[in-house]
């Protein structure tokens, strides 16, 4: 069995993206749990707003989100909703994310 996640993003957008890469740059084990990875950036046609990127679509930016998280060695979990956060049982333990598909 693989070794918890000592943090799990919950969201697959451009914010999730980030904060997955910049805890995995930290060599902290990493995971993404998305509906579906990219998010609502996936429904976008034309991103005009997006910080050093003048133009792109939206399928686009969420491919090379995608491959860059993918650089850093994060598992992405798609089609998973987070359920249930239970707090850890002692100070400095790991708290359990339980998705709607039963896995934690």
């Amino acid at each position: 069995a693989k070794e918890p996640f000592e943090v799990l993003v919950v969201g697959g957008g451009p914010a999730g993206a980030a904060a997955a890469i910049y805890a995995a740059r930290k060599g902290i084990r990493t995971g993404i749990a998305a509906e579906r990875f990219g998010g609502q950036v996936l429904d976008t046609m034309s991103i005009e707003n997006f910080i050093s990127v003048q133009h792109t679509e939206g399928p686009k930016l969420a491919a090379h989100l995608e491959q860059h998280v993918k650089d850093y060695d994060v598992d992405i979990m798609n089609h998973q909703r987070a359920a249930k956060l239970v707090p850890a049982r002692h100070e400095g333990g790991l708290h359990e994310v339980v998705l709607e598909s039963g896995a934690s």
